[in-house]
């Protein structure tokens, strides 16, 4: 997939990330640049803590960081632009898709 925003990951990465979120921003943003995917069922195959929804919105949620990677998606066109990226505190029973978190 094309993927737009390199920026945003390299100002995140710049901002005080850990090596260790660096690293996982750069193999997510690999990945995404590596692969296609013909639809959000398609990527949710792929990403075990991913949520689409009906706006193209697609959030990824990297336990391991923990991070939230914000993106809208075309999946017509092959086209991911990264919108925003925070730090998350780890995921509360590792499901995303029920909007629960530990506070």
């Amino acid at each position: 997939m094309r993927v737009v925003g390199r920026d945003v990951v390299q100002a995140f990465i710049v901002s005080g990330a850990s090596a260790f979120e660096a690293e996982t921003l750069q193999a997510w943003f690999s990945e995404l640049a590596h692969r296609t995917w013909r639809n959000a069922d398609a990527l949710a195959a792929a990403f075990r803590n991913v949520v689409v929804d009906d706006t193209a919105l697609t959030v990824f949620f990297l336990a391991a960081a923990p991070l939230r990677i914000k993106t809208i998606i075309d999946f017509r066109t092959g086209v991911v632009l990264v919108t925003t990226i925070e730090r998350t505190r780890a995921l509360e029973n590792d499901t995303p898709a029920t909007g629960r978190y530990s506070q």
